[in-house]
């Protein structure tokens, strides 16, 4: 599983777990889990360009993990209520 998909799926459903094994309180708990779910930083991809290294990665990184966020969000909204 590529590192965008692992940042976009796995990084919510272990926040959301962390969340309740902690008992951490409504609406902290739920910021933080919708906030996991937002895409990678759009820093990296500019910092890339900048210095000629791993542009393509870092586009498709973005790309990827804007994509899965149209799904996650609304599900991490849903399961963190």
């Amino acid at each position: 599983m590529p590192c965008s998909q692992l940042k976009s799926l796995v990084q919510p459903a272990l926040l959301f777990g962390m969340v309740a094994l902690l008992g951490i309180p409504n609406p902290l708990a739920r910021e933080g889990v919708v906030a996991a779910a937002l895409p990678s930083a759009v820093i990296a991809t500019m910092l890339a360009a900048r210095y000629k290294t791993y542009e393509a990665e870092a586009g498709s990184t973005l790309l990827l993990t804007s994509v899965l966020m149209l799904f996650v969000v609304p599900v991490s909204m849903l399961v963190a209520r």
